[in-house]
């Protein structure tokens, strides 16, 4: 189908729908349509609330978008993400191609959230060069009509999101914070029995405590210390789960300081000992 709105070339400007199923839609990224734009200058066209999420790429020209407290410009070679459950407005100045996909599903709000936390509602396709490649996957199994499989649909999309997440932002007030907290996580994992209180962190990474702490919790939704104990915790339980080390043991191998605080704190996240959840899973299968 032909886009016909006022100041859009239309023998160009085309779209294909897509209706996804209802299991798709409870479990999966699942795209609403997806379509090409070919728009002279002078474009304008204001929306009311469509109930998904959008993402294009400007091959040509510019794009400003206008949504919630959002006022940005696409520029060639970048892509553009809008929360489309708000009002928003789009317009040109100048002639200006792109590739759009309206999308949506269970995780795409909390995904939308963390793209923009990490890379902003415009992002450069040079650092997320791999979606512009799942987009036209997606226009062209669309546009050729045949049955296109829904996980490989949602692959496609999860694809494109990805790579804009990756690419993160060239430049802003808290970007070597969040780059910092982003290398923490793996050395975290790498060093659960070793010393890993907020001030070693703060050392390790050359960056204050409480500064840290902040965009720590901005980051993953929790605490450095709440993050290291269910890190813990939950090696304990692939301990306990695959050897037969003493509890003792483990809890060293933890990081905790003794069997006690281990035994503790494990109870409390999981309702029973150690001990006992071992036992649980040493008694045998009855059908």
């Amino acid at each position: 189908m032909h886009l016909t709105e006022a100041n859009m070339i239309s023998c160009r400007s085309e779209y294909f729908l897509y209706s996804a199923t209802p299991k798709m839609r409870n479990c999966m990224y699942y795209p609403h349509r997806v379509g090409l734009g070919d728009f002279m200058p002078g474009y304008r066209l204001s929306r009311t609330p469509m109930n998904n999420f959008l993402i294009a790429y400007i091959s040509e020209g510019s794009f400003r978008i206008r949504f919630a407290d959002v006022d940005a410009i696409a520029h060639e070679g970048q892509f553009l993400i809008v929360d489309c459950y708000e009002p928003h407005r789009f317009s040109t100045d100048e002639s200006c191609r792109d590739i759009w996909l309206h999308y949506d599903g269970p995780a795409a709000r909390n995904m939308y959230e963390y793209i923009v936390e990490r890379s902003g509602n415009i992002i450069d396709a040079g650092r997320s060069g791999h979606g512009l490649h799942e987009m036209h996957a997606i226009f062209d199994m669309l546009k050729a009509g045949r049955g296109a499989r829904e996980a490989e649909l949602s692959h496609h999309i999860d694809g494109v999101l990805a790579s804009l997440a990756s690419a993160g932002k060239s430049s802003g007030p808290h970007s070597d914070a969040l780059n910092v907290i982003d290398r923490s996580l793996p050395y975290i994992t790498a060093h659960l029995n070793d010393d890993l209180s907020l001030d070693s962190l703060a050392t390790v990474f050359c960056i204050d405590k409480y500064y840290f702490s902040k965009r720590f919790k901005e980051r993953t939704g929790t605490t450095p210390h709440q993050y290291i104990l269910n890190a813990r915790l939950e090696r304990g339980k692939f301990l306990l789960h695959t050897t037969t080390l003493p509890v003792g043991a483990i809890s060293a191998d933890c990081g905790f300081h003794s069997q006690s605080m281990f035994c503790a704190a494990f109870k409390r996240a999981n309702g029973k000992s150690p001990s006992q959840y071992r036992a649980e899973l040493s008694q045998p299968f009855q059908s």
